[in-house]
């Protein structure tokens, strides 16, 4: 055996003698011979596009590693091409860069695919291009008899799968490629279809075999989208895996004949946490053990789907000829039977035996809900204990067993990941304890967020202005707050001469909490306006959130312009407006609908409005748009609260809100008043297996609740006079313990004379 060292170059190093460098390593791998070693000298290597074409033999790999486990490091640019036969690379890490030109590593080398190829003990971490709209993958696997293993894969925000196992030609099909021991985490809500962390071929693919073996990975908060696992192919194994708190399943997508044995699914009770969907033929799911999953529908412990007669390749072939057996299911919520029945899901599944599984359950008194008839299911010998111990269907003996070993993994997340590797621990939103006091003036807030720390509370100690000419930018989590005991709010303002300007962009990393301020947008003499008061930025790698509290919008004067203003690929993890009022504006108050492409994109997934008052908006109050009929997702979910709305948006087919798509919608205690007159109070375009109430509204001289199925489900509802004469009698200091901010005794709306009550769908 043969050992070389190859010297590293430092971050700086740029130009030919980098790229010197790059060239001597990619030739010693194609020289080297069964059995060589080479050894990467520690160091950082930006922009390297490392290209390893091996010609070894499955008993003598040539072996490429980092001359110390964790010690060469990946940036910029970096790429990884692994192709030939007999190669084994070990010990890198990627991070703080993107791939531009695929994925970050590739069991390929242009047209050459990698055979008996591995890939071990190495790491990629937040590794996301500068828009989390970018599409691209991580780690894509060709050829066949392939191996990764024992790597960390951490940190993934933009949209695309993690990994996916290509199967596009013949010598990438049954390919018995082997992922195992990797630890997979922290991928966080896409907001969009193309999360997944592995996919296994494609709905073009799916009749053909892959027998790729995922085996004692750890999955930990893998939460792209409805599918964590997406199999689309043939005669897999997916095998003693633990998914622990992960928003989302193993989907049986596409392709037939697929093991699925001794995995653990550990939800904690956390929303939309879910175990396996079942769809197509002939699978085989045994030995599992779901604990505590609180997913429903797509999300749920086990969802067994109906099919589309005579599907096309993407939609939904029947389940047909699946057994499921000794599986454990203890506190799930949902065990789901023809799952998805619609007009065009109308085929029940046939042949499927649920036998010998235990289903522990003692808060419900039933063990699984049908949405459809059940005559192709067999049930035999199977276990229960439900609330009331009288479950009585054929196949099914209630018992007094508890179950033993809660929350059990079936593999240990230490077996799992790079040996070397030690995660980040995530930036809590904690404040520092410092406060930067700020007095009016131009650019003295700007200044102050120039010098702020995480954790910082920048504070308005004065009743003046503070004049900016140009927008701030949050990249932490920041406070910004009006001082205690002010008789009015402080005011910020725009006296910049560029349109389209933001006073306070909220950047990559940004939390923001706005707590006390006014903002005043009426142009100065010879000065633009600004468009938003609050916009995240216009390209961003992952999440971020605002909480808006006791603050006041407006003078917004442009039908493009809004308080608050989402841009395009963003996404908002949370935004909360409190306390708040909208008033003089000629656009949207809240714009959430930035995303008109209509495939299931959304631009937030928690939205509050509470407490809060429009008067004199042209356009919505709210609009929150998720367009398409995409099922991969969670969101929007968005609750409306003890609002007023007040001359909001009559134009001829207008609405005092839009919430269009959203899947979860409360809206409660709230007054429309001379409000959507041209159209609607609420107008909803929801599917009909969306959640959503409105329930103790007044609609006053105001539109109806507009429904497309017209399944919102509403409480009282009232058609009264509201007590006061208009808003504009309002000193709109709306401070808990106002009025608005009041519970009503009676369960209705406040700020009413309540003289009758009406209970209707409009």
């Amino acid at each position: 055996m043969r050992t070389f060292l190859i010297g590293a170059f430092l971050i700086c190093a740029v130009g030919a003698g980098a790229q010197t460098e790059i060239s001597t390593l990619n030739k010693a791998v194609q020289a080297a011979r069964p059995g060589d070693t080479i050894l990467i000298a520690n160091g950082t290597y930006r922009d390297a596009e490392l290209t390893f074409i091996a010609h070894g033999d499955t008993t003598r790999p040539i072996v490429v590693k980092a001359e110390t486990p964790g010690g060469v490091l990946l940036s910029g640019t970096s790429s990884l091409r692994v192709a030939g036969t007999g190669l084994e690379v070990s010990g890198l890490r990627f991070t703080s860069g993107f791939s531009p030109k695929g994925a970050a590593i590739e069991y390929r080398a242009g047209s050459e695919v990698a055979n008996h190829c591995r890939i071990t003990n190495c790491a990629i971490d937040n590794y996301d291009p500068p828009s989390r709209e970018t599409e691209s993958s991580w780690i894509l696997l060709y050829g066949r008899n392939n191996r990764f293993d024992h790597n960390t894969v951490s940190g993934k925000l933009n949209n695309g799968v993690t990994l996916a196992v290509i199967l596009d030609e013949e010598r990438n099909q049954d390919n018995s490629h082997r992922i195992d021991f990797n630890h997979f985490a922290d991928r966080p809500n896409l907001g969009s279809n193309g999360g997944e962390t592995i996919r296994v071929g494609t709905s073009q693919s799916s009749l053909t075999s892959s027998r790729t073996r995922i085996e004692n990975n750890y999955f930990e908060h893998c939460s792209g989208e409805v599918e964590i696992v997406s199999i689309k192919s043939c005669d897999n194994i997916i095998r003693n895996n633990t998914f622990f708190e992960c928003v989302g399943v193993l989907a049986l997508r596409h392709g037939h004949r697929n093991l699925v044995e001794g995995n653990s699914f550990i939800g904690n009770g956390k929303p939309y946490t879910g175990g396996i969907r079942v769809i197509n033929e002939g699978h085989v799911i045994r030995n599992n053990y779901f604990y505590k999953l609180a997913g429903d529908r797509f999300f749920a412990a086990l969802a067994i789907m109906n099919a589309v007669p005579n599907s096309l390749p993407n939609r939904y072939h029947q389940v047909k000829d699946v057994t499921i057996t000794n599986n454990t299911w203890v506190e799930c919520g949902n065990i789901l039977l023809d799952v998805g029945r619609d007009n065009e899901r109308t085929q029940t599944p046939e042949n499927v035996l649920l036998a010998h599984n235990y289903f522990y359950n003692p808060s419900s008194p039933i063990v699984y809900t049908a949405f459809d008839k059940i005559d192709g299911y067999r049930f035999e010998n199977n276990r229960v204990a439900t609330r009331g111990g009288r479950f009585a269907q054929k196949g099914f003996i209630e018992t007094k067993e508890r179950p033993i070993n809660p929350a059990v993994s079936a593999v240990a997340k230490a077996a799992c990941g790079a040996s070397w590797f030690t995660p980040v621990t995530p930036t809590d939103r904690l404040l520092s304890g410092r406060t930067i006091r700020v007095s009016s003036g131009q650019n003295s807030l700007a200044a102050a967020v120039a010098t702020a720390a995480q954790g910082d509370v920048i504070e308005l100690v004065d009743e003046g202005e503070y004049l900016l000419d140009k927008g701030i930018e949050i990249r932490q989590y920041q406070a910004i707050r009006a001082a205690h005991g002010l008789a009015t709010k402080p005011v910020i303002r725009y006296n910049g001469m560029r349109s389209k300007v933001a006073l306070i962009t909220i950047a990559d990393g940004g939390l923001l909490e706005l707590e006390g301020v006014a903002f005043d947008n009426e142009a100065f003499d010879g000065k633009a306006a600004a468009a938003a008061a609050i916009s995240p930025a216009a390209a961003m790698r992952g999440h971020y959130s605002a909480w808006v509290r006791d603050c006041s919008f407006y003078n917004y004067q442009e039908a493009s312009f809004s308080p608050f203003r989402a841009q395009r690929t963003t996404y908002a993890d949370t935004l909360v407006f409190a306390n708040c009022l909208f008033r003089d504006m000629s656009g949207d108050a809240i714009y959430l609908s930035a995303e008109k492409d209509d495939a299931g994109k959304y631009s937030a997934e928690y939205v509050s409005v509470i407490n809060c008052a429009f008067f004199k908006v042209l356009g919505y109050a709210v609009d929150l748009y998720r367009g398409g009929s995409d099922e991969s997702t969670t969101g929007p979910t968005i609750l409306v609260d003890h609002c007023v709305l007040e001359d909001v948006n009559n134009k001829e087919r207008g609405s005092g809100m839009r919430l269009f798509g959203v899947q979860n919608a409360i809206v409660r205690n709230t007054i429309f008043s001379n409000t959507g007159r041209g159209g609607a109070a609420i107008r909803f375009d929801e599917t009909h297996w969306d959640k959503i109430s409105v329930s103790h509204c007044n609609l006053y001289q105001s539109g109806r609740v507009s429904s497309f199925w017209g399944g919102v489900v509403t409480g009282p509802m009232y058609r009264v006079k509201p007590m006061y004469r208009s808003l504009a009698a309002y000193r709109f200091f709306l401070q808990p313990g106002s009025l608005l901010a009041t519970k009503a005794t009676d369960g209705g709306p406040v700020g009413l004379t309540i003289s009758q009550q009406t209970t209707s769908k409009r």
